[in-house]
């Protein structure tokens, strides 16, 4: 009889166990969603600098204390391409009531490094001026040999540069295979190996001067006259460096229905930003930038 007393306090204490047991724990307010891998080619408008901008950055040349007054200097309109990597995490945050991760705003933060140009300049002048004269003993015309000299001088700073890049996006239905996801981000960082480089270039050569004006090029002449080159690489302090950019992007799910390759995303974005580098030996140089190509995100989760 005793026994069976104790059964209902027994059973009470062992469904209370298998109910804690079960019962859910709750969510953390953030938790790591994804990781990617980013890769793209970076493009921007070159900045023109000067020559008093490069015998700053470069107080020690020997080729930059030459006298420059019969040199005008040459405009620089166009741009360059760099390649730039970024590794990322993605963060989702816990909803108000508990009950799950919300799918938007993702925050990305990770790091990316690129390199390439900042500032570029370039001086030049040529000189050209009679040489010889020849007839034609066969058709008695008269032809005149021209000798040109040209000098150049191109300049270059340029610098490596590891950014810390946080982004907040917002995305499409995340579970479906096809999503687009956009937002807005910074990136901040230095420079890794800022250096000037200064080439100097001296080329003399000679030229027939046909009936009509026409000119002939005599490789016999230039064979004797070799190009005469200069080469500097001065090491500069490290710089700084700011962006905002919106990024534009459409993300791949690679299957449904395999447990590994659900998880695999591949994604195409492309990044519209004003970047500002802050030179110590110069100035603040801003810049509108843009930026494609393809990642690799893997979720830890379902999405």
């Amino acid at each position: 009889m005793k026994t069976i007393n104790y059964l209902p306090a027994l059973t009470f204490v062992i469904l209370s166990f298998f109910s804690i047991g079960q019962e859910e724990k709750p969510l953390k307010r953030i938790v790591v969603s994804d990781v990617q891998l980013y890769s793209g080619m970076l493009f921007k408008m070159d900045v023109n600098g000067t020559l008093a901008d490069f015998r700053s950055l470069a107080p020690q040349s020997e080729l930059l204390k030459n006298d420059f007054s019969s040199y005008p200097q040459d405009e620089r309109y166009g741009s360059s391409g760099d390649m730039g990597i970024s590794m990322m995490i993605g963060i989702q945050f816990r909803d108000k009531k508990n009950e799950r991760y919300r799918a938007n705003p993702l925050l990305r933060l990770g790091f990316n490094y690129s390199s390439g140009l900042t500032i570029a300049g370039s001086m030049s002048k040529g000189i050209i001026s009679p040489f010889d004269t020849l007839t034609s003993a066969q058709t008695s015309n008269v032809y005149y040999i021209d000798s040109t000299h040209s000098e150049s001088y191109h300049m270059f700073y340029s610098s490596e540069q590891l950014r810390f890049d946080g982004s907040l996006m917002f995305r499409t239905n995340p579970e479906a295979r096809w999503s687009v996801f956009s937002g807005i981000g910074i990136t901040a960082g230095i420079s890794i190996n800022a250096n000037s480089r200064i080439h100097y270039t001296e080329r003399k050569s000679q030229y027939i001067h046909g009936p009509g004006g026409s000119y002939i090029h005599s490789s016999e002449y230039r064979s004797l006259l070799p190009t005469n080159e200069e080469y500097e690489e001065h090491r500069n302090k490290t710089s700084f460096g700011f962006s905002a950019y919106v990024p534009l992007g459409l993300d791949f799910r690679l299957a449904n229905g395999n447990k590994f390759w659900s998880r695999m995303h591949l994604f195409y974005e492309a990044k519209l930003a004003v970047d500002f580098t802050s030179i110590p030996e110069l100035y603040t140089v801003t810049n509108t930038t843009f930026q494609h190509g393809l990642g690799i995100r893997y979720c830890l989760g379902r999405n």
